[in-house]
């Protein structure tokens, strides 16, 4: 198995050598470098200017903070979560409601009818219509009691979307997600592609201390928490073959911890 893994990865990097050799050349341009060739050029003759006249580091870091500012607006949000618009719910109450006037107008038509041969001087409808009609708006009344549960049950669902919408805000802030979504802008904009990694399950205990007066305790909270990261394009390979994450066969990615990620690893899940 590791020898498959082994030659698969391996191949995916001769095939990608194009590809990064047009991203060093996207990031010598961001950061005005030249190339070995242009500098050996420069070095064998000392009289041709060196300097790099760079105008795409100011054109990119605008693009940058332009996109910033258009996909994540400090003033709002640019996402948001509310019933759907014709919801099994509301078309539910618009049915009862409809039913509940037509059976309105057909019991006041009837009393209407039965007011007018009165005022005239005329025999006013037969008792059984009378009582038919008066049967009828009995039954407007209870859809009309029915229409007013499944507002209360629209209305139920929409503060449940609102909370939640609370909810997710306060998870996307604490996991740093526009942060993360930043990084990802900055690398997209310097070689065209950027890889966001999440939403991954983060279960990093938090402490605090709980109590009153002089008895306080220190308690741990494993909560799961949504979490985001920023993958670097250097260390992520996907199936070449693919025209689209979907129809990747697998994903490497490769992790290369410093001394702080070894000591934290070895801290939270026991790595050896």
């Amino acid at each position: 198995l590791v020898q498959e893994l082994q030659q698969r990865i391996a191949d995916r990097l001769m095939k990608r050598k194009p590809i990064e050799e047009r991203w060093l050349e996207d990031l010598r341009q961001y950061h005005g470098e030249y190339d070995d060739s242009v500098d050996r050029a420069l070095e064998a003759d000392k009289q041709r200017s060196a300097v790099f006249i760079n105008i795409t580091r100011p054109k990119t870091n605008s693009w940058i903070a332009r996109l910033h500012d258009m996909l994540f607006p400090n003033d709002e949000r640019n996402w948001g979560i509310e019933p759907t618009p014709v919801p099994e719910l509301t078309r539910t109450a618009r049915e009862i409601a409809k039913q509940a006037e037509q059976v309105e107008g057909q019991a006041q038509q009837a009393f209407d009818q039965h007011n007018q041969a009165v005022d005239a001087g005329q025999q006013g409808l037969p008792p059984e219509q009378l009582t038919r009609a008066a049967g009828m708006a009995a039954i407007a009344q209870r859809l009309r009691e029915r229409e007013k549960q499944a507002q209360q049950t629209v209305e139920f669902a929409r503060k449940r979307c609102e909370a939640m919408q609370r909810e997710i805000d306060d998870q996307l802030t604490e996991s740093r997600y526009p942060a993360r979504s930043r990084d990802v802008i900055v690398d997209g904009c310097k070689i065209g592609v950027g890889i966001m990694k999440g939403p991954i399950i983060n279960d990093r205990s938090r402490t605090q201390w709980v109590g009153e007066g002089a008895n306080y305790q220190l308690q741990h909270d494993n909560a799961v928490r949504p979490s985001f990261r920023r993958v670097s394009y250097w260390h992520f390979f996907p199936d070449l073959s693919a025209e689209s994450m979907e129809d990747c066969e697998d994903v490497f990615e490769r992790h290369l911890p410093n001394k702080k990620m070894l000591r934290r690893m070895a801290r939270e899940i026991g790595f050896d």
